[in-house]
């Protein structure tokens, strides 16, 4: 970071971002994710929705397994904005594409529409990548327009 010299400067965060989300780049896939808090009412909405439905304050009073799946389902509605996959063209070029590596009932990788369905069942099956989601978009930093300008840079 450069030389900050006043609070803005440090904690300001980029609103549409927050709501609109950034592409988390996984190198051969990436994820539109918008932040898990913040200016992203819908995250609120959908929190707040989940513990009433739960009767819960928090996912603490549930078993570990119970809870990722629950908040599976939250970020696949109110989180994640999009998944896209690169795939190759006749050419052998290399495209975005949207789409979400799956494993089929013979285990066998397959790409499947980003559906609610299939991002929660990815974020449930890779409970390390679904991690690493939440970390990137409870990070501030993630939605600051430095981060954006060195994504640019790439």
């Amino acid at each position: 970071m450069s030389d900050m010299t006043n609070p803005y400067e440090v904690f300001e965060t980029e609103e549409d971002l927050e709501k609109d989300g950034v592409w988390l780049d996984y190198g051969s896939w990436r994820v539109k994710a918008a932040r898990a808090g913040g200016r992203n009412t819908l995250w609120a909405k959908e929190i707040t929705k989940m513990s009433r439905k739960h009767n819960l304050s928090t996912t603490k009073n549930l078993g570990k397994e119970q809870s990722d799946k629950i908040m599976a389902g939250v970020y696949a509605k109110a989180v994640i904005k999009d998944w896209e996959v690169k795939v190759k063209d006749e050419e052998g070029n290399e495209n975005w594409q949207r789409g979400i590596h799956l494993k089929d009932e013979n285990g066998n990788v397959q790409i499947e529409e980003p559906t609610r369905k299939n991002i929660t069942r990815a974020l449930i099956d890779l409970p390390d990548l679904f991690e690493d989601i939440r970390q990137q978009t409870t990070e501030m930093s993630t939605y600051q327009n430095e981060r954006i300008e060195e994504q640019v840079k790439n």
